[in-house]
C-alpha cells in the first residue's frame, strides 16, 4: 500500500519523501504539479510501482493559467511534518503536528470530493480548533456518501476519536 511505501522511504532514507512544498523549494517545480513530489517512491528504488489515483478525484479542472485545481487533483495529497524541512521554516502547524508524532500523511478527498478545510496539517497540529476540523474526517458510519477527507499518516488512518485527542 501506499503507507507501506512512505514508511519503507522513512526508515530507508532517516526521514520521509520531500512533499510538494518542498520539492518547489528545492527544485522550483510549482505546487499545483505535485506529482514530481511521488516520483521518489518510484525512481530509483521502487517503494511503489505507482503513484496510485484517488478513486473518489474527479478528472482535473484546468484554470485559466492551464493549472489542475487544487481541491480535483487526481492523486493522494502527501504531506510531511519534520521540523527540517527543505521548504525553509516549517509553519507552527507542521512543528505542532511533528510534535504531537506525526510524521507524514496523506488524504483522499473522500467520496463527496469538495475543498474543506482547515487543511491536514492545521488539524494535526491544533492550530484551529478541535471542531471545526471535525467535520472534516469521513465517518463511513454516515455512509458512504458522507463528507469528509480520508486521512492516513505514520499512526494509521486518522478518525475523529484520535483527532479529538
Amino acid at each position: 500500500t501506499l503507507g507501506v511505501a512512505v514508511e519503507a522511504y522513512t526508515v530507508d532514507w532517516d526521514r520521509p519523501p520531500l512533499d510538494y512544498a518542498e520539492w518547489e523549494a528545492r527544485f522550483r517545480v510549482p505546487q499545483w504539479q505535485r506529482q514530481y513530489c511521488y516520483r521518489q517512491l518510484t525512481t530509483p528504488v521502487a517503494y511503489i510501482t505507482s503513484w496510485l489515483s484517488d478513486p473518489f478525484a474527479r478528472f482535473p479542472k484546468i484554470d485559466t493559467d492551464g493549472r489542475s485545481s487544487r481541491e480535483e487533483m487526481a492523486y493522494y495529497v502527501y504531506q510531511n511534518y519534520v521540523p527540517d524541512r527543505a521548504a525553509g521554516s516549517p509553519t507552527l502547524a507542521i512543528q505542532r503536528a511533528f510534535a504531537r508524532g506525526y510524521i507524514w500523511g496523506f488524504y483522499s478527498v473522500g467520496p463527496i470530493p469538495m475543498s474543506i478545510t482547515p487543511w491536514f496539517s492545521e488539524m494535526l497540529g491544533r492550530t484551529v480548533p478541535v471542531a471545526d476540523s471535525l467535520g472534516c474526517i469521513y465517518d463511513p458510519t454516515n455512509g458512504t456518501v458522507s463528507r469528509g477527507r480520508i486521512h492516513r499518516t505514520n499512526k494509521g488512518i486518522l478518525t475523529a476519536s484520535e483527532l479529538a485527542l
